[in-house]
């Protein structure tokens, strides 16, 4: 039966003993007290309490008032020597606390500290107090055991992970397409990059001029053109996959909220992110391309001559003069044009301008989308950026860039990095989950589950999902992407683009995820070192002052959200920094950790404005950065220090010390003889065998010696091994005892 699982939990077993500890020392002291001022006063002392009275110190006393044993004298047997070292180191036990106790030095630090001091006295000692101790210092220990394991565990969940994301490579491609599609200007016409377009005819210019060439590659840069199977490179080595995809939603026309002026605006209105419109529209052409799918002509609009843009758009195929103007099928309020680099240059732009002749973007359209799918065959990786123009309904319009990437298949680029990081994990994971579940299943029968194994639990869990879905889900997924473009798929481009954009988002998802179960694994970390009291400190400095940080929370919250509503109110309007609630308090959160940009932008208004700003700003620096943070630190050391003064009262084992004590009770075991593990084992089978030690508060060395016994002779007798039971030593072997058994004895008193 091992001690951490017959154990309480660590955090209970210790907080038990500690206030044992605490009653027994307030207790001693008064008691201390009292017997000094009887002294003073030459009146007789008054008896100790029941749970604190020291037994007979005479041999005929104490054997009238110990319980009856099975034999009084035992012969020095193997079996019985560790016995009789156990004795004297109770015996010092007792006598410690009976001589701390009548020089009023009874805290626990004393009282342990002093207990090898003596080893010929026999005394009885604090059942619950010692059993607690025993309990708190074995549940250390075995806890601490596991804590390389989740060390370990945590790097090996990393370095797995990042073999199969692989960011390096990632990174590698990624910011040159950023670079690209961001930076990219024509200084020479006056043309912006992306970032600084903010209409639609500023988009039109940057897409005709910038993107269309920066993208659709075709020449050389000393102008000379380029083979056909060369055409559509990024940065010489990124390869275009199949076309552009340019992709809007179009929001379905509605009543204004207020009637009243309706006829004044001149048209609908066009809620953005409301009901979708899936109907055809854009400029109608003239004959002979009426056919072509438009919105209805109105009273007094003319129709646009198609014939400049026939040798771009074929108007005689439906699937090229439908696309961009009729909704995809399936997808409602979704429109979707295709720009083919594999089309000379030329061709490109004059279907751009179609686009802008037939308004493709007009007051209907929420949102526009650009598309461009990439492989990159050095780093074996496909990149999907998107380019995102949001049309406020105010007129401006907000740019936004995303970028995505994923790694083929690490098992190839990377055999032994990817294989061997998986086993580690894998075996962590497996050791992890053994040990959890065994503690968990115990602690479910005796109804003490708490939150740490809970969220312990928890890593377990999500750890092989994660797994689980890499192998079976991502991994496999993208080894059929890449065997569906080997063998052509010119045909099912949409669909191939698609795949890879869902992947991608998969594996952002898979990302998030795995740094969720990092932060799991780091919480089973502090739940293991909790183990460890000099480990503990800033878990337990954290947990102690959590109420007055949650408190101090209230009103921090309370005065954030009143910076943030007055700057919303007072530069909203001005600053898009303030524009929203959400907004203005992420820049009170740049404020609080000195960020001064947005006190930037105020100076650059009116007076009014920078005086209010300047007022705002002020105020806020004073009272939440240099005043209310300061005072959360405050909270946090005086919670800290308050613990580190309990470590150092109660005189705490350091972790040096654990490790060097576990080596050596590695080593005694080895030796046969006993440790603090058996003494808590045979305490526990004691309790269990009969009424008799339930009724007993205050132990005796030889109860301890019986214990000890009892057990022994039971797991001998369970394993019907003769090997088991006492056997004599001869005269030799009793010599060697006698000389090497002092040492020994005050070495294992001093332990304890």
């Amino acid at each position: 039966m091992e001690s951490s699982e017959d154990g309480r939990h660590l955090s209970d077993a210790t907080q038990d003993s500690m206030g044992e500890a605490e009653r027994f020392k307030t207790q001693a002291e008064h008691c201390s007290d009292d017997m000094k001022s009887k002294e003073a006063s030459n009146e007789p002392a008054q008896s100790l309490p029941a749970n604190l009275a020291l037994p007979p110190t005479t041999d005929a006393a104490r054997r009238s008032s110990a319980a009856p044993s099975e034999t009084s004298e035992k012969p020095h047997t193997r079996g019985n020597y560790a016995a009789h070292r156990l004795r004297d180191s109770i015996s010092a036990m007792g006598a410690s606390f009976r001589d701390s106790f009548h020089s009023s030095q009874c805290s626990t630090k004393s009282l342990l500290s002093n207990l090898h001091k003596t080893t010929n006295s026999k005394t009885s000692v604090p059942r619950k107090l010692l059993l607690n101790y025993l309990e708190s210092t074995a549940i250390s220990r075995d806890m601490c055991k596991h804590l390389p394991i989740v060390m370990f565990a945590c790097v090996a969940f990393f370095m797995a992970v990042l073999n199969h994301v692989d960011v390096q490579r990632m990174s590698l491609v990624e910011k040159s397409v950023e670079h690209v599609f961001l930076f990219s200007a024509r200084n020479d016409a006056a043309i912006a990059h992306f970032e600084e377009v903010h209409t639609v005819e500023e988009f039109w210019k940057w897409f005709e001029h910038v993107f269309v060439p920066t993208t659709f590659v075709q020449t050389a840069p000393d102008g000379s053109p380029l083979a056909k199977s060369e055409w559509g490179r990024l940065m010489q080595y990124n390869k275009l996959l199949g076309s552009v995809r340019l992709e809007q939603r179009r929001s379905r026309p509605v009543q204004c909220q207020i009637h009243l002026l309706d006829s004044f605006y001149g048209s609908m209105c066009h809620p953005a992110g409301k009901e979708a419109d899936s109907a055809p529209f854009g400029v109608r052409l003239c004959h002979p391309l009426a056919h072509v799918p438009a919105s209805d002509l109105a009273e007094g609009d003319e129709c646009l001559q198609g014939e400049e843009f026939e040798q771009a758009i074929d108007f005689s195929q439906p699937a090229s003069y439908s696309q961009g103007f009729t909704a995809e099928e399936g997808k409602k309020g979704i429109y979707r044009f295709w720009l083919d680099p594999m089309r000379d240059k030329e061709e490109i732009v004059k279907q751009v301008k179609y686009l802008e002749a037939r308004h493709w973007i007009d007051m209907q359209t929420d949102y526009v989308k650009i598309y461009v799918t990439l492989y990159n065959g050095e780093l074996s990786i496909f990149t999907q950026c998107a380019l995102t123009l949001k049309l406020e309904r105010g007129g401006y319009v907000k740019n936004e860039f995303e970028i995505g990437s994923v790694i083929l298949d690490p098992y190839q680029l990377n055999p032994a990095s990817a294989y061997g990081w998986d086993a580690v994990w894998y075996v962590c994971l497996a050791l992890l989950a053994g040990d959890k579940g065994l503690r968990l299943r115990k602690r479910i029968a005796r109804r003490t589950v708490g939150l740490w194994d809970v969220l312990s639990g928890g890593t377990i869990v999500l750890s092989v999902f994660l797994s689980l879905w890499w192998h079976l889900g991502l991994l496999k997924e993208t080894s059929a992407i890449s065997e569906e473009i080997a063998r052509g798929f010119l045909e099912h481009e949409a669909e191939i683009q698609d795949r890879i954009q869902e992947v991608i988002h998969h594996l952002g998802t898979y990302r998030i995820l795995c740094s969720l179960n990092l932060i799991l694994i780091m919480i089973h970390f502090l739940e293991v070192i909790r183990a460890q009291p000099r480990l503990a400190i800033i878990v337990e400095t954290f947990l102690a002052a959590s109420n007055d940080i949650l408190h101090f929370l209230i009103v921090f919250v309370m005065i954030e959200f009143g910076f943030a509503s007055i700057g919303t109110l007072l530069f909203g309007h001005q600053i898009k920094e303030f524009a929203t609630l959400w907004d203005s308090l992420m820049t009170c959160f740049e404020l609080l950790v000195a960020d001064l940009s947005v006190w930037t932008e105020l100076k650059a208004f009116d007076e009014t404005t920078k005086n209010m700003g300047f007022a705002w700003v002020t105020t806020y620096i004073c009272v939440v950065s240099l005043i209310i943070l300061n005072m959360l630190l405050a909270i946090v050391m005086d919670s800290y220090a308050s613990r580190q003064e309990l470590v150092e009262q109660h005189g705490s084992e350091d972790l040096m010390h654990q490790v060097y004590n576990e080596a050596q009770d590695a080593w005694e075991r080895l030796q046969g003889r006993s440790t603090l593990k058996d003494l808590l084992q045979a305490f526990k089978e004691a309790e269990k065998e009969s009424s008799y030690w339930d009724l007993k508060e205050e132990l005796t060395a030889e109860d301890m010696v019986e214990m000890l016994m009892r057990a022994r002779k039971r797991r001998g007798s369970r394993r019907g091994s003769m090997r088991q039971q006492v056997i004599p030593l001869d005269q030799e072997e009793s010599a060697a005892v006698s000389s090497s058994e002092s040492s020994q004895l005050r070495e294992l008193a001093e332990r304890v």
